[in-house]
């Protein structure tokens, strides 16, 4: 197949070539034209001045001063009395009627002048010829006959073509290396990006193409650049969460695999039986919060929330219900601030695993002993829940890190409390999905604040 900057430099070299021509045979006739008209206008005023001098009469002095003049001129013009003595005048023999005929005769017996252009055989030659009558009243007393060849006209024009035609034609050689040049330059950038995509279609997703212009061609580039860099940070982060996975789940597997076996084997005591079922069970569970959690993950990317009024106070109520004999076993303290009048714009379901996670990991790393504030305000048009800690803190250089998936901030402890680590993504997907915000703010050895906004109800939409 054809590159497309070869199929372009054909197409503009062919209407070049056809322009080129076209302007040249075009030049050569419009001159021709213009060129023997002004002869043809040069014939009839010379003999108009003759015919004003002859004032009506050919007299022998008036046909020694047109004889005179021939010497001079570059045309040749005869004045005769009669015009059948024309032949007389000419440097050869020519046959009268061959000429002049009866009806250019009748015309210059009217006045008019007669003009003829082309190919005479008396004179073997193509002419332009001038015949005007000199009268007296109605009497033709005579004529005068004025004539050039048409050949070194047309040899001058046809020099003129040939000058034409080579300048026509170096112009049109210079032309299509310079069009193909400016088309090579002008396309590179096109054969660049096809060159991409064709790597991208390989799968190499870090290929990237140089814009050098903000045009149509600038703009494209940018945009597949745009493309091939969403395309391989999805890549990377799913080559990682897989990765991820696969660690997470070789964990319990290599667990359940190796006890399985030793069961099977007999190579265990039967004293060590109940801590190996609790071990079992307890790997089982983790493997399933997980396998949870992992289709949680993937359901709320593109999960809508079946939003509704609902009282916020009550949700917070309903999470403190539910985490309360978690924080009585370490005596944490859950107090408890809210502003019973508000009502948000959330689906339950969501706001409730929202606030009971959050919950579940305030109390998860706060100090035994220690109090956790939960509170309701608002803001304009927004509600604000905001769990507040007196725990271990996050390091600054985690935070930007926490609600991404399988992120630990302490791997060993998160492992051995049973968590998942997709808790906080999970939160962020239904907050987002919410229409709200979540804002995490920490300080080490003081605790952690955690903020979620969520959009009030609207009167209006009852």
């Amino acid at each position: 197949m054809k590159r497309l900057s070869t199929k372009v430099w054909v197409l503009f070299v062919t209407i070049s070539a056809l322009s080129i021509g076209i302007i040249t045979i075009l030049s050569y006739y419009f001159y021709e034209s213009i060129y023997v008209a002004e002869v043809q206008q040069t014939l009839e005023q010379e003999a108009t001045n003759f015919a004003v001098v002859a004032d009506g009469t050919v007299t022998d002095t008036f046909i020694e001063e047109v004889d005179a003049y021939n010497q001079y001129a570059t045309t040749e013009i005869f004045a005769v009395r009669n015009p059948r003595e024309l032949s007389a005048c000419l440097p050869f023999e020519i046959d009268y009627d061959a000429l002049i005929s009866g009806e250019d005769r009748q015309r210059l017996v009217n006045g008019e002048v007669v003009v003829k252009r082309g190919y005479q055989s008396r004179f073997d030659r193509d002419v332009l010829s001038v015949i005007y009558p000199i009268k007296e009243d109605t009497r033709l007393n005579g004529i005068l006959y004025s004539y050039v060849p048409l050949s070194p006209i047309r040899d001058f024009l046809q020099s003129h073509l040939v000058l034409v035609g080579v300048s026509g034609g170096l112009l049109f050689i210079l032309f299509a290396f310079i069009s193909r040049f400016i088309l090579l330059s002008v396309l590179k950038p096109l054969h660049d990006l096809q060159k991409a995509t064709e790597d991208f279609a390989q799968g190499n997703y870090s290929v990237r193409v140089d814009v050098h212009s903000s045009d149509e061609i600038g703009t494209l580039s940018t945009t597949f650049n745009q493309m091939a860099e969403a395309v391989e940070t999805e890549d990377q982060r799913k080559k990682q969460f897989l990765a991820t996975v696969s660690h997470e789940l070789r964990t319990p597997l290599s667990s359940l695999v190796g006890y399985s076996q030793s069961l099977q084997q007999g190579s265990l005591d039967a004293q060590h039986y109940p801590e190996v079922f609790q071990l079992l069970a307890s790997e089982s569970a983790r493997m399933k919060r997980l396998t949870e959690d992992l289709l949680a993950v993937a359901r709320n990317e593109d999960r809508v929330l079946a939003k509704e009024p609902l009282v916020a106070a009550e949700l917070v109520h309903q999470t403190v219900r539910i985490v309360k004999q978690k924080a009585e076993q370490r005596t944490i303290s859950l107090l408890v601030e809210l502003d019973d009048s508000l009502i948000i714009e959330a689906e339950e379901q969501a706001m409730m695993q929202i606030l009971v996670n959050l919950v579940d990991n305030a109390i998860a790393y706060s100090i035994e002993g220690k109090s956790i504030h939960i509170r309701l305000t608002s803001r304009q048009n927004e509600a604000i829940f905001e769990i507040e800690d007196e725990g271990v803190g996050i390091a600054p250089n985690h935070l930007p890190h926490i609600t991404e998936r399988f992120y630990r901030v302490n791997e060993a402890r998160t492992r051995s409390d049973g968590g998942s680590g997709l808790g906080l993504t999970i939160v962020k997907q239904l907050i987002e999905a919410s229409g709200g915000k979540l804002e995490i703010f920490s300080e080490l050895e003081k605790g952690t604040t955690v903020k979620v906004t969520v959009p009030l109800w609207k009167e209006e939409k009852a």
